[in-house]
Formats: C-alpha cells, sequence, structure tokens
C-alpha cells in the first residue's frame, strides 16, 4: 500500500491568516496579541463604531501609509482623545487584560505597542476578509439588475 506523501496545493485565494501570536511588552509583562475570534469582531464593531470614520479613512485612503508609524500614531492619538473609553474597552476585549490596568497605565509606548499590534494581527480579518466579501456581494447585486430584487409576498387576506 503506498501512501500519498504529495502536499496538497496552496489554496492562494485563502486569506493569509496569522496563527501564532504576537508577544508586546505592557506594563513590564508580555502580552500575547491573538486574531479575533468572530465574537469578539462583532463585540468589537459595536465598541469601535464612533471610529469607523477615522479608521475607514487611514485604511481605504492610507494606502501604503498604513504601515507607517507616523500614519498609526495619528489615528490611535486621534482615536484615543476623542474615543478613549472605546480604545481601552477594545483593547481589554482584545487582548484579555483587565481594564484596569490599562485605564491606568502610564506606559504610554506600551498602549502604542499593543494597539499597533492589535491592528497587524487582526487587519487581514477587516482589510482583506471583510472587504473581499463587500466586493462579493456587490458584484452579485449588481449583476441580479435593479429590480430583481426578491420580496416576501404578503399573506392573503382572512375570508369569513
Amino acid at each position: 500500500m503506498t501512501q500519498n506523501t504529495q502536499a496538497a496545493p496552496e489554496d492562494t485565494t485563502a486569506a493569509a491568516f496569522i496563527d501564532s501570536p504576537r508577544m508586546v511588552t505592557f506594563n513590564g509583562a508580555d502580552v500575547a496579541v491573538l486574531p479575533m475570534e468572530l465574537l469578539q469582531s462583532i463585540k468589537l464593531t459595536r465598541i469601535l463604531s464612533p471610529l469607523f470614520p477615522t479608521i475607514s479613512l487611514l485604511i481605504i485612503g492610507g494606502g501604503d501609509d498604513i504601515d507607517n508609524d507616523a500614519a498609526m500614531f495619528s489615528l490611535f492619538a486621534n482615536a484615543y482623545a476623542d474615543h478613549g473609553e472605546a480604545v481601552i474597552d477594545a483593547m481589554e476585549l482584545l487582548t484579555g487584560l483587565d481594564r484596569e490596568p490599562i485605564a491606568r497605565t502610564r506606559d504610554l509606548a506600551g498602549v502604542y505597542a499593543l494597539l499597533r499590534a492589535i491592528y497587524e494581527v487582526n487587519k487581514d480579518f477587516f482589510g482583506h476578509q471583510v472587504a473581499a466579501l463587500q466586493a462579493d456581494l456587490r458584484k452579485k447585486m449588481q449583476a441580479s439588475g435593479p429590480g430583481a430584487t426578491q420580496s416576501i409576498a404578503s399573506p392573503a387576506p382572512a375570508t369569513h
């Protein structure tokens, strides 16, 4: 009996996931930043909804600057200034750290490093997967043409 040792072809359409944690020093301790899970993304969407215009400007309009420290720092500084509580809530959700040490920290370099790592580990989710899904849905809607949407029939009137 021969065993097939040939590797399966690589799926080039699949998103490149970051499976290993990104280690960041925050408040003098190592913190593992992992890719978010679906439930976390739902909660994060609620938490960060006031920041979407700022985040979208950077992601959509930022181009190559999205990985530029100055652009990222500007985004985080503006987000923190306008929506600091939401940023702290997001950090708590995505790191598993307790809110109190995050809120009381004096380690601003650690805050930035942590936020940067959270973004980098999860940018595939929002930057590629969500964008690809939206584009696919948009194409499907355009292909169906105007007036081609299905409607739900109203129930027949009752007769007595």
